[in-house]
């Protein structure tokens, strides 16, 4: 049987609460407990305040400004980026932030051909990870020579003749050998091996379940490692159908490293605090357009020349005869207010970069990018210059459910390639 199997499931919004209570759309004071121990476990993790991830009050528990899915053995809690939309487009733009942000291609590996099956976003990202070990399968486990030694009755490999001649010494019929094996129980393969059993006791649907079952039989003869997340792996060329699947076994492992080591089967956490996701979502997609002319969280600049108060600007791009400095904030524009709703010490922030990384001939632009509300687009809403430095300071809005983004629309944003 599987662990969480049958659970309750409940999704809410970043900054909304799910009521404590008696029902199927409520969570008992019981789950309310564990869900709560589990999020502040987390929290830890990602060093983040006790209730960043959730807060426990009398009648409700309130999501903080972290998205993802919290676990328990009878319930699970998806929470959802909140942009105006609703919760199965917040799925949606959530899992491609993911697949930007972290390679994993979610989206095209575990949604197409559902339908109209509800399902969770680590419901979606077990199933995304079972089809592609799956299909990866089929080319084969990556298999590598490692050395081993044993004492053996004939010659195999070459000979050790420092332990024969020491401790095989009284024993002439024994030889010290050292040989070349060819195996599949490499650190890869071993972490790829990790994530799938745990999957399959996470899993509440048949399908993915018979997918891993039968992955893991494929992958015998793989050992089990006792610390996946420390293992040694080489990523090469000789392993490259397996990069993609690896990184997904990560991102997945961690989120039982996340829970209590008290209880291994206590619950399980796939969190990404947003401010960072949208950071990495933007730096990537970017990156993909501009190539090398994007750093991310460049590390150069401190305000004292001693080294003191490092400037870590989110993005910088270099366009040549241009520099654009953009701190993404994962927070909503007010269009109707003549600020646009911008925090007075994000624009000092900026100020601050600007005169760090900008260009001596002038040619900087500053930038705060937000994430577009329900209709707003990608695009430049306010465009004002700094007096007294001559930089140009805009307030612009990413679009994160348009799929074309990586070309017009940040072409509006950056420039044309």
């Amino acid at each position: 049987m599987k662990l969480f199997a049958g659970q309750k499931s409940l999704t809410c919004l970043e900054w909304k609460h799910v009521s404590i209570g008696d029902g199927a759309t409520v969570l008992t004071p019981a789950q309310a407990d564990r869900l709560c121990h589990l999020a502040e476990t987390r929290a830890r993790v990602l060093k983040l305040g006790p209730e960043a991830v959730l807060a426990r009050r009398h009648n409700h528990v309130k999501a903080g400004q972290v998205c993802g899915v919290l676990a328990a053995p009878d319930v699970t809690l998806e929470i959802l980026p909140k942009l105006d939309i609703d919760g199965a487009q917040g799925r949606d733009v959530l899992i491609h932030m993911l697949d930007v942000a972290y390679d994993l291609r979610i989206a095209s590996d575990g949604l197409a051909g559902l339908g109209t099956q509800k399902l969770d976003l680590l419901e979606v990202t077990i199933l995304s990870f079972a089809r592609r070990l799956t299909a990866t399968l089929r080319r084969g486990l990556p298999r590598r020579y490692l050395t081993d030694a044993d004492d053996l009755s004939v010659l195999r490999g070459s000979l050790d003749i420092k332990r024969q001649f020491t401790v095989n010494a009284v024993r002439p019929d024994r030889l010290a050998c050292r040989y070349d094996e060819l195996t599949a129980n490499t650190p890869l393969n071993r972490v790829v091996f990790a994530a799938a059993r745990l999957l399959a006791r996470r899993t509440g649907l048949a399908a993915t379940y018979t997918m891993l079952n039968d992955a893991l039989d494929r992958m015998e003869g793989v050992g089990i490692s006792r610390d996946p997340l420390r293992e040694p792996v080489s990523l090469d060329r000789t392993n490259t159908a397996w990069h993609g699947v690896y990184r997904m076994a990560r991102l997945l492992l961690a989120g039982a490293s996340q829970s209590a080591r008290s209880d291994a089967h206590e619950g399980f956490a796939l969190l990404f605090p947003m401010n960072d996701l949208f950071e990495k979502y933007t730096a990537n997609l970017m990156h993909r357009r501009y190539g090398r002319a994007v750093r991310r969280q460049a590390k150069g600049k401190a305000v004292t020349k001693s080294g003191l108060f490092r400037m870590k600007p989110d993005i910088l791009v270099d366009r040549g005869y241009e520099t654009l400095i953009i701190d993404t904030k994962w927070k909503q524009l007010d269009l109707s207010d003549a600020k646009a709703g911008v925090s007075q010490s994000d624009v000092y922030q900026m100020l601050a970069y600007g005169h760090a990384y900008g260009r001596h001939d002038g040619n900087t632009r500053l930038m705060l990018l937000y994430p577009a509300r329900d209709g707003q687009g990608t695009g430049i809403f306010k465009n004002w210059i700094v007096e007294g430095s001559g930089f140009g300071l805009q307030i612009a809005t990413l679009d994160l459910s348009a799929r074309d983004v990586a070309g017009k629309g940040l072409e509006g944003l950056v420039g044309a390639v």
